[in-house]
């Protein structure tokens, strides 16, 4: 059996390395050993948190065994761009320190069960990528070509679990046919022996888009005047002409000053960089506003690749993943994901579930923010998309928690519609549609019975009528009732001649009806 290193290397657990696995160079070994002591500084509450934490494991040897080894091609599903937008409403105008308040209104408003609609109900930036991350996974599992085995999908995995996959596994996702493999290797720059891997990882962060769909998306942000975003999508696609002609388009000075810094690149890299070197840390801070503009100048002045995600922490994450994704070598992507995942966990930011996945190391980076933030709202959406078996999992108690706010703001509709998604993903995965705990604390139906003959007073299973319709009554009971009071038949034990009790609340005898109109009254009366 192969384990699952990448929760322990994650959690820093001690746990044994793949080292079986293929397509793991020595630099991703040598790399992976050193995760185990990322978290020796950790609080005790975490540590105790991790030790809760339930061991998960990658497919088996039998389970590989059992994989096809066809080569069907898988049809790419193109998910929608995770890169940079230009329309999002404006976010909610209560403000972060009452987030009770925020979490009412984003849940007035829409934030629920829809991903994509989450992300445009924010402005946080990592919330965003986040929803957006998960919106795109959602469509991957919904499609059922992310499948490697039974009950196994890869849809939701982060990018560090996603660069191990095994060949056999990445071979039954796809197999890279030669023009397919030209176009991947166009897309990655760097010699590397993970090229599949590194390949569907972009397409997870929404960065594996084809030509003409990538050109469309361009030229959509320079009609929107956005010529610092469309210059900086083409660079980090490796299009250096195409990001050339961006910029300029742009009116803005500082861009057009940028477009002959490019000019000149293109035509002496060597020179142009020798007389450059070691000016990027030096210039300011300011001396481009932009992010997208100072993650191009950080490249022209240095040509070194680390340098340029070193300036991009304005930018979202699955940026910089995706750079590091098509110009780091193996070793030093490994490292990177290695430090982006361990950085994201202990901060609580929320987009680092793209590099550790939703579950076990993703639990406790959840688990981090909601301490941070008290947003225990973002944590119970989450779970929908990875419902959870075990009664220690953190997840329960925001799923607890956000049900029991629901309904103290009376929002009963979102709270069903809440709950109707979270059992459907539960049963899509062959689980019970109520967890355990739900079952524990849900309230059992009341069972009406005769206090003197204990007889089931509950409705028919077969016909739906009340049990007491369905057996004649006793001749006692029939002396007591006669003409208008037909209607109070139900008030006697349909087995015994006794009649029911009364209410100790309205003293009303047990199936007597309900007054609905002053004509029903004055029959009752008569």
């Amino acid at each position: 059996m192969v384990t699952c290193s990448s929760t322990g290397l994650l959690l820093g657990r001690s746990v044994p390395t793949p080292r079986a696995a293929a397509l793991s160079c020595r630099g991703d070994l040598a790399v992976a050993t050193n995760w185990r002591g990322l978290y020796a500084k950790t609080s005790t509450e975490l540590a105790v948190l991790h030790s809760q934490m339930p061991e998960v494991c990658e497919l088996t040897e039998s389970q590989n065994r059992q994989q096809p080894q066809g080569s069907g091609a898988l049809s790419t599903v193109t998910a929608p761009l995770a890169g940079p937008s230009t329309f999002f409403p404006t976010e909610l105008s209560t403000p972060m320190d009452d987030i009770l308040g925020l979490m009412r209104q984003r849940a007035r408003r829409g934030y629920n069960v829809d991903a994509g609609r989450n992300a445009q109900l924010t402005s946080d930036s990592a919330l965003r990528d986040m929803w957006l991350w998960i919106r795109d996974a959602d469509i991957r599992r919904n499609t059922g070509s992310y499948s490697i085995g039974y009950g196994s999908d890869v849809s939701f995995l982060g990018i560090y679990d996603v660069m191990r996959l095994r060949r056999k596994n990445l071979a039954h996702l796809y197999t890279l046919a030669p023009i397919e493999a030209g176009r991947a290797r166009q897309e990655v720059s760097a010699t590397t022996r993970l090229l599949g891997q590194r390949q569907l990882a972009l397409s997870y962060l929404g960065w594996g888009l084809d030509g003409p769909i990538r050109e469309q998306h361009v030229r959509t942000l320079e009609t929107a005047r956005e010529y610092a975003a469309a210059a900086a999508v083409s660079f980090v696609y490796g299009n250096h002409r195409r990001c050339l002609q961006s910029l300029e388009l742009s009116p803005a000075s500082d861009q057009k000053l940028l477009s002959f810094m490019f000019k000149a690149q293109l035509s002496d890299s060597a020179l142009l960089t020798r007389s450059f070197a070691g000016e990027a840390d030096s210039a300011p801070e300011d001396m481009y506003s932009s992010p997208y503009l100072q993650m191009i100048f950080a490249y022209l002045v240095t040509g070194s690749w680390h340098a340029v995600i070193r300036h991009m922490s304005g930018l979202p994450l699955s940026w910089r993943l995706a750079l590091a994704l098509r110009y780091f070598d193996d070793a030093q992507l490994m490292a990177y994901l290695v430090k982006t995942g361990r950085d994201a966990v202990r901060a609580g930011s929320m987009d680092g579930l793209m590099v550790t996945g939703i579950s076990n190391p993703g639990r406790v980076l959840t688990q981090n923010y909601v301490d941070a933030t008290a947003d225990v709202q973002t944590a119970a959406l989450i779970t929908i998309f990875d419902p959870v078996t075990t009664l220690d999992d953190p997840a329960e108690h925001w799923i607890y928690s956000y049900r029991h706010l629901l309904n103290m703001w009376r929002m009963f509709t979102t709270r069903c519609l809440y709950d109707i998604a979270h059992a459907s993903h539960r049963a899509a995965r062959g689980m019970p549609r109520m967890s355990k705990i739900a079952l524990d604390i849900a309230v059992h139906p009341a069972d009406l019975r005769c206090q003197y003959c204990h007889q089931s007073l509950a409705v028919h299973p077969s016909t739906g009528a009340a049990a007491a319709s369905q057996t004649p009554l006793p001749p006692q009971a029939q002396a007591h009732s006669s003409g208008s009071q037909t209607r109070l038949l139900n008030t006697f034990c349909p087995k015994c001649p006794n009649k029911l009790p009364r209410c100790i609340i309205c003293r009303m005898t047990l199936g007597a009806p309900v007054v609905v109109n002053d004509q029903h009254a004055a029959d009752i009366t008569q």
